[in-house]
């Protein structure tokens, strides 16, 4: 009959959802479960597809023809599964291509077509079992997919091992626990591999076995290849017709080895065993109550890695074997790597008994000494390990390997590749496990703690993400801790040493900003206006690859951090001892020397067009607001005489930064915030006045860029004047006769005075309503002399 009309292939349906054993269809029929035509009529509209999903299970057909049948079935998938609505058509298909697997032998040549057949339908077993339709026949599918995982190659087993790592993923979190987790298959399954971990330490010994893999030859002459597949523990390439039965040697193949034995489906399966130990606990205890304590001796096991590398050193005259040993060396370190994973989820469950937590310390610290500098995904697994025990009770056991898990330079090894693929992994792992175990360090391990964190801090490779992070990290998690330690251990001293340093280094990194990421910003920015360009922040990279945009940002969250430790050295100071000493001056004077200049990151690349999307993308408090309420902040923390030395020697910066008008806004903010200040009010005024007065000639050229700054310096004050008299009009007494007297004098002989009439103006608008007494009995005398200049 026609094979384009399967109508002659359909009985009735099978009952749902009770699956039929994978064996009880006789061998030449496979697709009896697509052989009604009343089922088919239903389903007219899969008809093409279903048509093909029986050549898949055809074996009268070539298999070149099924494997292309099968590769359209699968292409298809994605087009006809939305109209299976019931589990009756996903069963049908399901059976037709399990049994179709069934009914080919497991091959464990790479290459083979038979193996790619088996392989391209497992993929179409797992798309159609993760259907939600499927879910009624998942109890009955679970022992199919083992049965496949117990006999097959490391490959499809591994796809096998995945579906039923989507069915667990599904019912892993319901309330009550899914009857899933009782079927017995799963469970004894699950059993036997937590028994394959805990033997994994011995398996060392098959690496050197990897030297001389021969053939496994049976008594009629033929190669064995499952014979042999069970021997090795990685693939392997091999002639497929050895010279020792008489045969010239033929092709090279890549021998699979079986599921049993493979190094990599050990690897693969933590996922399992994971997943399913809080559902399975009870089950798992029964039928393996030492499970707790094996996991423990395989932490402990003492691996003897040193013989394997000097075994494989003397191969280096017999490179084929030398590369077949290391590879599989390398296959047991990556699996091994995966042990403190597995350790880290059974210990929530199997180890609620041991005393002596520094067992996973120990282990992790081991394992990074001893892994090799080319198994970089192994250690990312020794990474997510380190943070699943820092959040569990068995944190306390890494306290002692604190300093060697936050080095650099022992998490990630000799290998390049290594830092650059897992440095920020690494980062990322150590800040997180400080914030698990910040209470429970002392002032000692702190200090090499924030050692390390001002080594990451210096560090411009990590990116300013990064930087951020740790910045906060050490602003918020560990600042509280440090001085809690610190009053314990009565060392306020040595925690107040700690935040300067910590300051030290936030002032040098301000500094970096200023002379060298600012310089290249502005150059990249001249360079694009000069060929009629916009750059925007977002596009904008220093030498480091930092991007203005990340700058700003990250500028904020200094000046944050900054007033944050002040606080803190504040809290650490001794009783009678003041908390900034003369020799902290410096350190001081630097941050808010640096902090100032640095404000032009806010104003660069704002002009244009770019300026008004910038403003549109803004939500919330502006950067440069959340900066200047800080750096004010900030400086308003210091002691008055720290106060009065810094902001005398920063203010003359102003000048050069007031020519900028959008900086004159951002800087007028903090000069605002400073002036009515209690108790500092009157250094931050009288310096102001100082400088005004120093310069006020320059008013008299209305060109000069000086005389706008000036300028600037007069309306602030007199602006100040209105908004806080109490606080501002006693320091302008016995300096207004010698401001108006030099100031008219100056109008009398300057060619252009119009930025000192614009001053004068400021100050009228500033007085307007006669409500300062002060400084009005001080102006009076004054008003001849204006109308004498008013009518020149």
């Amino acid at each position: 009959m026609d094979g384009s009309d399967p109508s002659h292939l359909f009985p009735p349906p099978l009952p749902v959802p009770s699956l039929p054993v994978m064996y009880n269809t006789p061998r030449g029929d496979v697709a009896y479960d697509l052989s009604t035509k009343l089922w088919m009529d239903a389903n007219v509209g899969n008809k093409q597809w279903l048509t093909q999903a029986v050549s898949v299970a055809d074996t009268n057909r070539d298999l070149s023809e099924r494997q292309k049948a099968v590769e359209d079935v699968l292409d298809g998938f994605d087009t006809v599964s939305p109209t299976f609505t019931n589990a009756d058509v996903t069963h049908r298909v399901f059976l037709v291509m399990s049994r179709t697997v069934a009914y080919t032998a497991p091959q464990f040549v790479q290459d083979e077509p038979l193996n790619l057949f088996r392989k391209t339908v497992l993929r179409l077993i797992h798309r159609i079992v993760i259907l939600d339709c499927a879910r009624p026949l998942h109890d009955a599918i679970i022992p199919q997919l083992i049965q496949v995982i117990d006999n097959d190659n490391e490959d499809n087993a591994i796809q096998c091992m995945k579906t039923l790592m989507e069915i667990i993923k599904i019912y892993r979190t319901t309330q009550p626990p899914s009857p899933i987790f009782s079927n017995q298959a799963l469970v004894a399954f699950v059993v036997k591999l937590c028994k394959r971990w805990t033997n994994l330490p011995r398996m060392l010994n098959k690496v050197l076995d990897m030297q001389q893999v021969k053939p496994v030859i049976s008594a009629a002459g033929a190669v064995d290849l499952a014979a042999a597949a069970a021997q090795i523990i990685t693939s392997v390439v091999i002639n497929n017709s050895p010279s020792s039965v008489g045969e010239p040697p033929g092709n090279p193949i890549t021998l699979l080895p079986t599921s049993s034995s493979s190094l990599r489906f050990l690897s693969e399966s933590t996922m399992i065993i994971m997943f399913s130990q809080n559902n399975m606990r009870v089950k798992i205890d029964e039928m393996y109550p030492t499970f707790g304590q094996d996991a423990i001796n395989i932490m402990l096991a003492e691996l003897d890695v040193s013989g394997v590398e000097q075994f494989i050193e003397g191969l280096k005259d017999k490179p084929h074997e030398q590369a077949r040993v290391l590879g599989a060396y390398h296959e047991f370190m990556i699996t091994y790597c995966k042990v403190p994973q597995l350790f880290a989820y059974a210990a929530r469950n199997f180890c609620k008994n041991v005393q002596d937590y520094s067992v996973f310390g120990r282990c992790v610290v081991r394992l990074l000494t001893i892994c090799p500098k080319e198994i970089v995904w192994g250690r990312r697994e020794i990474f997510g390990a380190i943070k699943q025990v820092a959040s569990h009770d068995w944190k306390e056991g890494l306290i002692p390997f604190i300093p060697q898990l936050l080095d650099l330079d022992f998490l990630l090894g000799p290998s390049h590749g290594c830092r650059e693929i897992l440095k920020a992994t690494a980062v990322s792992m150590a800040l997180d496990m400080l914030h698990y175990l910040r209470g429970h360090l002392s002032l000692t391990v702190f200090e090499k703690v924030i050692n390390l964190m001002v080594a990451y801090f210096a560090d411009r490779s990590l990116g300013i993400q990064l930087h951020g992070m740790l910045l906060r990290t050490m602003s918020t998690n560990l600042s509280e801790s440090v001085i809690a330690a610190a009053r314990a251990e009565n060392k306020l001293e040595e925690g107040r040493t700690i935040f300067l340093r910590v300051l030290n280094v936030l002032g040098l990194r301000l500094k970096v900003m200023v002379k060298y990421s600012l310089p290249i910003y502005k150059q990249k920015l001249k360079s694009a206006a000069s060929q009629g360009s916009v750059l925007e922040p977002n596009e904008i990279a220093d030498n480091s690859s930092h991007l203005l945009l990340e700058q700003r940002q990250f500028l904020r969250s200094i000046v944050t951090a900054i007033r944050t430790f002040l606080y803190c050295v504040k809290e650490c100071s001794s009783d009678g001892n003041p908390f900034i000493r003369p020799e902290d001056l410096k350190v001081l004077t630097r941050i808010c020397k640096y902090s100032v200049q640095a404000t032009e990151l806010f104003v660069i690349g704002t002009s244009g067009p770019s300026a008004a999307k910038m403003v549109a993308a803004q939500t919330g408090k502006p950067l440069e607001k959340d900066f200047t309420e800080n750096l004010a902040d900030t400086m308003k923390a210091f002691p008055f005489d720290v106060y009065r030395d810094i902001f005398q020697h920063m203010f003359w910066r102003f000048l050069d930064l007031f020519k900028d008008e959008q900086l004159q806004q951002i800087l007028t903010a903090v000069l605002n915030a400073l002036i009515p200040y209690s108790g500092y009010s009157g250094i931050t005024t009288t310096t102001m006045l100082d400088v005004g007065v120093a310069r006020f000639p320059e008013l008299a050229e209305a060109s000069n860029d000086v005389s706008l700054s000036v300028l600037k310096i007069f309306k602030i004050l007199f602006g100040a004047v209105s908004l806080y008299p109490k606080e501002v009009e006693q320091y302008f007494k016995p300096l207004l006769q010698k401001i108006f007297h030099q100031g008219f004098a100056l109008c009398m002989r300057a060619r252009d005075p119009y930025n000192l009439l614009l001053m004068f103006r400021a100050f009228f608008r500033a007085m307007g309503g006669g409500g300062h007494e002060v400084l009005y009995q001080d102006f009076l005398p004054n008003l001849p002399m204006i109308l004498q200049v008013g009518t020149v």
